[in-house]
């Protein structure tokens, strides 16, 4: 009986793990499992790999996606940098590998700043990157400002000057 009891609270504990953990297509396989596998952790452990571990053909797909992944146009450093660590992570890409994806990546006026502060790791290129990346906000804002029309009001003695 005490054996018994053990298992149904190993079970209850396990699908109640369910409810906070699994959700969308895990919660739906683990609903699948029959009384048995749900009782032991092993047996749901060993289930939950075989149906959601990654392939080689699918982590090679993820490995090429961070590769080719560029930074867009629109897009700010850190998140074009989380969204890099995110997938670097998936493929277990660290250190130097990570750090040339990231740069890779890179805008081209971002790209030419890294690579002169000569970032030897993840954490200098995120440093050198995002005082480019405010450099070159700041450069936009006073280009634009610059390019604005001026206009004149004319002066005690006749000459233009720009209003106050």
């Amino acid at each position: 009986m005490k054996h018994g009891c053990r298992v149904l609270k190993s079970t209850l504990r396990i699908v109640g793990l369910r409810t906070v953990l699994l959700r969308d297509n895990a919660g739906d396989w683990f609903d699948t499992l029959s009384d048995t596998q749900r009782s032991n952790w092993g047996d749901v452990r060993a289930a939950f790999m075989e149906q959601f571990q990654d392939s080689d053909l699918l982590r090679w797909k993820k490995a090429s996606e961070m590769w080719n992944r560029h930074q867009a146009e629109d897009e700010c450093i850190d998140a074009y940098i989380t969204s890099m660590q995110k997938m670097a992570k998936a493929v277990n890409v660290q250190g130097d590998q990570l750090r040339h994806a990231i740069q890779r990546g890179l805008q081209p006026q971002l790209l030419a700043h890294v690579v002169q502060s000569q970032a030897t790791t993840v954490e200098d290129l995120i440093k050198a990157v995002r005082v480019a990346e405010a450099a070159a906000k700041e450069t936009t804002r006073v280009v634009a400002e610059l390019a604005a029309p001026r206009r004149f009001v004319e002066g005690a003695r006749g000459q233009p000057q720009t209003p106050p």
